[in-house]
């Protein structure tokens, strides 16, 4: 069967938007592989991680002594089949061979770490991905992430470690969220050497183990994996050169019930017949559509797409998108103030302020919500009050410490921290050395209620342009 067709160089507009709405309304999965673009930064030259562990391999294999004849063609090997190279010659014992490369690895990637950069990735850091699964070892991504002024939280899957119920996250509903998405290592990580799956060997037995569960992943990993809401972005894959293991692979994370379509860039070269009805089966099965793309076009137009997909939104929904892309503040103050708190929570929602309030925007267990919460904002009103002051062992103070240790990432606590007043002046400011200086608004006037808006706005608007530049 021919379906050259179907593996083609563009998307349609459909497709484009279909992609844009799973990403917009976090129902996408950003899957990165070894094939993804990366950088030197010393000479702008461009690469992948697979390339460089592969000349890195080559170099190394070269140098053995113990090499057969029948392996005269290292070029044509791919990283895979290199690291199978690697542990069957290096020494006559491969246990003693694979904790060589295992060194060999980890420590040459966390030598050229700094050297990488990735204009594609920043790109993507742009784009509302909360989970992200990573087929490399490393940290770049993650670090990519914190560059962008993100809290990226990560973990890492051990083929060969014990079992792990649940991956411990700060976020309560799902692994991660827009501000502080969740990288998920699937081959392992360089922290921990035995961890990584890097020959072919690895690749079978990382499945086996998935689907034997010996070890499986952690229950709350395969569930965002195998929910049929979710969709997938592959970028940095090549799954035609080996659809034998991606088949199995989709397969074992439950992928094949999606009721969205996902998207993936055949991004190898050296595919010998583009009429694979692999294709096929990806796309009707497993409900995965191919492209052939360059990958920096591809992410290029993902970017460009996607701010006109947001251009559009706000044009038929100009209120809702006012809402979301105003200042978020967490309002922190004593329950017995609730009637009087609501009536300000309300004033500064008329005004543009995007308040989180427990009473109405807590789910879930409400430790972790709130923190959550106070980790989301944008600001963080703490409203004082007589019945604050009488009560000093309250749940106001943890939020109080939690707001200190965010506004750390600001230049001053009062870019982040807003003390208010709802009565008498009984400032507890006193008893927080950092915030006594800061000037407190008296929320019982409609004007301060009003400068206090004004001042999230401006500062809002002022450190957004620090971050974007």
């Amino acid at each position: 069967m021919f379906v050259n067709s179907l593996l083609t160089n563009h998307m349609k507009k459909e497709d484009w938007d279909k992609l844009c709405r799973n990403i917009y309304e976090q129902k996408c999965i950003l899957l990165l592989g070894s094939e993804f673009p990366i950088e030197m930064i010393e000479n702008d030259q461009p690469t992948t991680f697979a390339r460089l562990l592969s000349e890195k391999l080559k170099q190394e294999i070269k140098d053995f002594d113990r090499i057969p004849s029948s392996l005269t063609d290292l070029e044509s090997r791919e990283l895979s089949q290199l690291a199978c190279d690697y542990i069957n010659f290096k020494q006559t014992d491969k246990k003693l061979s694979r904790d060589d490369m295992e060194y060999m690895i980890t420590e040459y990637l966390s030598e050229i770490q700094a050297s990488i950069k990735s204009d594609s990735f920043t790109r993507l850091s742009d784009l509302p991905f909360s989970f992200i699964v990573d087929t490399n070892f490393t940290n770049f991504f993650f670090n990519q992430l914190c560059n962008a002024d993100k809290q990226p939280q990560n973990a890492y899957y051990n083929f060969r470690g014990d079992k792990v119920d649940l991956i411990n996250t700060t976020t309560s509903d799902g692994l991660g969220t827009k501000s502080q998405p969740f990288i998920y290592n699937l081959f392992g990580s360089i922290e921990d050497a035995s961890s990584i799956v890097l020959s072919e060997n690895d690749l079978v037995q990382f499945v086996i183990n998935i689907i034997s569960k010996n070890p499986g992943l952690p229950a709350n990993v395969k569930s965002e994996l195998a929910n049929q809401e979710k969709s997938f972005l592959f970028l940095g894959f090549g799954f035609l050169a080996k659809n034998w293991y991606f088949r199995i692979f989709l397969q074992a994370l439950e992928s094949n019930n999606k009721g969205r379509m996902s998207y993936a860039l055949e991004c190898i070269d050296n595919i010998a017949n583009d009429e694979d009805p692999a294709v096929l089966f990806f796309r009707d099965e497993l409900k995965v559509s191919l492209y052939r793309y360059d990958q920096k076009t591809f992410v290029e137009s993902l970017a460009n797409n996607y701010a006109a997909y947001i251009e559009k939104k706000k044009l038929s929904n100009p209120e809702k998108m006012n809402a979301e892309n105003a200042p978020k503040a967490f309002l922190s103050y004593k329950r017995e103030d609730f009637s009087t708190v609501s009536a300000v929570c309300q004033q500064l929602k008329q005004l543009g302020i995007n308040v989180w309030m427990d009473k109405n925007d807590l789910q879930g267990k409400w430790e972790p919500s709130i923190a959550n919460g106070i980790a989301q904002a944008d600001a963080f009103i703490l409203i004082q009050s007589q019945a604050l002051k009488n009560s000093p062992v309250n749940y106001v103070n943890v939020e109080i410490k939690e707001a200190l240790e965010r506004s750390r990432y600001y230049l001053s606590e009062s870019d982040f921290i807003f003390p208010s007043f709802i009565d008498s002046d009984t400032s507890i400011l006193f008893d927080y050395p950092s915030l006594a200086a800061i000037n407190s608004y008296d929320l019982t006037r409609v004007d301060k209620i009003e400068q206090l808006a004004k001042d999230i706005k401006r500062s809002y608007e002022r450190n957004k342009r620090k971050r974007a530049a």
